[in-house]
């Protein structure tokens, strides 16, 4: 099996939306010579529909579909790693598993309703007129506004926490009672079991510091692309190679937040650092594929 890419949301604009026309060709060869597999995740999708007014939209889908993507349902990952981990009952009665790699197919029912299924044939394919029907223009919108209300949320409960819990040891922790609707003195040891060990919940983990470590500071600014690279990053748990430029330039992005994690959390539990799946851009990532 080949390894398998996960282009962040700035370098999977640049390939499909055709920002850097180089670059869709080169990736296509790759992959008819078998030397890496795309995975896309459906976070990737919504981000791509809200452009679905643009002139180069149907361009774009054409583009993604014909190589033949891999899916990964991302949306409440990092929730779901941990009732995986800990919540027998709950895992048995999940609709979702945990990280499967799917094909457009299998997925379609988990990001489509039912009655679009049915009344729009073409999103088997999909057509670019297929999508922009079941995600109508504006409607990723209102998706967007549900992000930012989470991350709104998200943002003012941690940074409340930070007043008083001062650790972001103990934030995971409550995280956990949080999700495992248990109190915090019986989720304390499974907490511990995450922080002991980063791969058990990976993308549970890295959410979890980068937030705090963002929010740690003095007047903390914490973005939307904050929030969205923060779930992005739970990729690195799954796949074989990571490609983003935010930080590429002088502004800090998501190459030197992963950086920190690695030196802060990976390389003090003794396991293999983030960076080594890490590609700073497209370029960095064809050369250094094998």
């Amino acid at each position: 099996m080949p390894p398998r890419v996960y282009f962040d949301t700035n370098v999977f604009f640049d390939i499909f939306e055709g920002r850097d026309a180089t670059l869709f060709p080169i990736l296509e060869k790759m992959i008819r010579d078998g030397r890496v597999e795309v995975v896309v995740s459906e976070v990737n999708l919504l981000e791509f529909l809200a452009g679905n007014h643009l002139p180069a939209f149907s361009t774009g889908v054409a583009r993604l579909f014909s190589i033949q993507p891999r899916w990964f349902y991302l949306t409440g990952l990092a929730k779901r790693e941990v009732v995986f981990a800990f919540d027998r009952p709950r895992r048995v009665k999940s609709r979702l598993p945990l990280a499967d790699i799917y094909d457009w197919s299998a997925l379609l029912p988990l990001i489509v309703e039912p009655d679009a299924l049915l009344s729009i044939p073409d999103l088997s394919i999909p057509t670019a007129d297929a999508l922009v029907a079941a995600y109508p223009k504006g409607s990723i919108k209102e998706r967007e506004e549900f992000w930012q209300a989470e991350l709104n949320e998200v943002r003012t409960a941690i940074r409340d926490e930070l007043t008083y819990v001062k650790s972001c040891a103990n934030i995971l922790r409550k995280l956990v009672a949080s999700t495992l609707q248990t109190n915090l003195g019986q989720a304390r040891s499974l907490g511990d079991q995450i922080l002991e060990n980063p791969d058990l919940t990976p993308a549970f983990r890295v959410e979890v510091e980068l937030t705090c470590h963002v929010l740690a500071v003095n007047d903390p600014r914490w973005t939307r692309n904050d929030f969205m690279d923060h779930i992005h990053a739970g990729m690195f748990g799954y796949v074989d190679f990571f490609v983003t430029r935010d930080g590429l330039g002088k502004k800090p992005g998501l190459i030197q937040k992963v950086k920190w994690f690695d030196n802060n959390v990976r390389a003090l539990d003794g396991v293999a650092p983030y960076s080594d799946r890490l590609r700073a851009g497209f370029s960095d990532f064809a050369q250094r594929l094998p």
